[in-house]
């Protein structure tokens, strides 16, 4: 047995846990239609990219980053057409809803993919964000054609530019030089940080000094990091207090030497001249080295990190610029009849490219809140390190559950979805327990077959006994509110119990 933690079951219990979630999906089709089966689906597309952004080849980050924007666009998709109809407060918690079934598709999938657990979240996550830099960028120089065609606004960037350039270089002798300069300072910092990471001191440096100059580079890119990290933080303070009016009355408090010496380094134009010089050699080191090592053969890491951008990037470009008419036209029809007006506006001020790949941009700014989200329960020990997929399957379709029952949703739904939770963290949990004490090899099937045979009879039980007691007590008084409240903290602190049980 491995002492590494088992978080994937075995492959008939993986197989048992898709077929529960299957179930569930196909249940939520009678009350949300096909959108149900496009959350659960997109979930499981969501696993498996987030299962091959763990792996080093870069075809396998290459696929996570086509991936992960199909099923973010598609769980996203199916909760905003939930309430595309109005009126918008009937069914609000539909998205809810959905989303806990897309969690489900999620964690049956991950049963495969291990695209849960592990780091593997975090790891999307980064793929995700990189893949949004080319859509953003287009997103961007589409506005700005756009507004430059009806505005002549790119006329005027030459000019503009000109002056940035003389307002970096040459003091003014103002106020406004103290906030130019902590924005020199930063971007010096920075650039001198990356430099000496990537420049080879140590291999330069004599034998017998290398732990020496080991030692300093780490010292000084720390010290760079630190006077970056603050330089930033001073610049917002410093720009709002400049804008409201308070430079001043801040700058009477501060003693007069050091507003002398601050002062004289803001309106030194040598100093300037030295830190963008740093930050030109800053540059030029790393990218030639960075070049380098691609020239030389270092090609593997190089297209790991290239690929994310290389692909989902191009592709939602691509996308977006090329059916951006079909886009735009599709959400106009999807729109209630209120709404398109404000999208007939918005395509005309700012065109159809620009809708199109904000629109693209969306779903992928939630997905990468949703895997940040998810990546922070991880950090706080929510979601249990063994038999993570099952746990996230079971705790999606119980959230699911939960959301329809708020909206008095059919009473067999609901105990469907809860029965459904039940019998997929059994299921999941059985097979983790074996693959953990046996090998993944090992004739359990029979065993298997077993206790998902039990585990769904425990599940219909559980659901007809719920109904059962639902048709009992229909006609009973509502209970009391602070009968409730007790019941409602008890409820809590079990299910905080819970979770710090399996968390372990």
């Amino acid at each position: 047995m491995s002492a590494a933690t088992v978080r994937r079951p075995t492959l008939l219990s993986g197989a048992a846990l898709v077929a529960v979630v299957a179930f569930a999906a196909n249940d939520a089709t009678a009350a949300y239609g096909g959108l149900a089966l496009v959350a659960a689906v997109g979930g499981g597309l969501l696993a498996v990219s987030t299962g091959l952004a763990t792996r080093d080849e870069p075809a396998a980050v290459f696929a996570a980053s086509v991936l992960a924007p199909a099923g973010g666009a598609a769980v996203f998709a199916a909760m905003g057409l939930s309430v595309a109809d109005f009126p918008l407060l009937e069914g609000v918690l539909d998205p809810v809803v959905l989303l806990g079934v897309a969690a489900g598709g999620f964690g049956a999938a991950a049963a495969f993919t291990g695209g849960v657990g592990g780091g593997a979240v975090g790891r999307a996550f980064s793929v995700v964000v990189a893949t949004t830099v080319l859509p953003f960028l287009a997103a961007v120089a589409a506005l700005v054609s756009q507004l430059g065609a009806g505005t002549g606004l790119l006329g005027r960037v030459p000019g503009v530019a000109r002056l940035l350039a003389d307002l970096v270089v040459s003091p003014t002798g103002g106020p406004v030089d103290v906030v130019v300069f902590v924005v020199v300072i930063a971007a010096t910092a920075r650039a001198l940080a990356a430099g000496v990471d990537a420049a080879p001191l140590v291999e330069l440096a004599p034998r017998e000094h290398r732990l020496r100059v080991a030692r300093a580079s780490r010292y000084a890119v720390a010290v760079c990091l630190s006077v970056w990290r603050l330089a930033a933080l001073s610049w917002t303070l410093v720009f709002v207090g400049f804008v409201a009016g308070l430079s001043r009355s801040v700058v009477e408090g501060v003693p007069d030497p050091l507003v002398a010496l601050v002062g004289a380094l803001a309106s030194s134009g040598p100093v300037r001249v030295l830190a963008l010089a740093a930050i030109a050699a800053s540059v030029l080191v790393v990218v030639a080295l960075k070049s380098a090592r691609l020239v030389a053969g270092d090609h593997r890491e190089s297209l790991r990190r290239v690929a994310p951008t290389a692909a989902g990037g191009v592709l939602a470009v691509a996308f977006g610029v090329a059916f951006a008419d079909r886009v735009v036209a599709r959400a106009r029809r999807a729109l209630p009849e209120t709404a398109r007006p404000a999208l007939d506006d918005a395509a005309a001020a700012f065109g159809d490219p620009v809708l199109a790949l904000a629109g693209l941009l969306a779903p992928l700014a939630g997905l990468a809140a949703l895997l940040l989200l998810f990546a922070g329960l991880g950090r706080l020990r929510a979601v249990p390190q063994r038999g993570a997929p099952a746990a996230v399957a079971a705790a999606g379709l119980v959230l699911a559950a939960a959301a329809a029952g708020v909206q008095d949703a059919p009473r067999e739904f609901v105990f469907g979805l809860v029965a459904a939770g039940m019998v997929a963290w059994d299921v999941g949990e059985y097979g983790v327990g074996l693959a953990a004490e046996l090998d993944r090899g090992a004739p359990t099937t029979r065993a298997e077959l077993v206790h998902a045979a039990a585990a769904v009879g425990v599940g219909a039980l559980a659901y007809y006994g719920a109904l059962f007691v639902h048709d009992l007590t229909r006609g009973a008084a509502a209970p009391s509110t602070g009968a409730a409240l007790a019941v409602l903290v008890a409820g809590g602190v079990g299910l905080a119990a819970l979770v710090g049980a399996l968390a372990e």
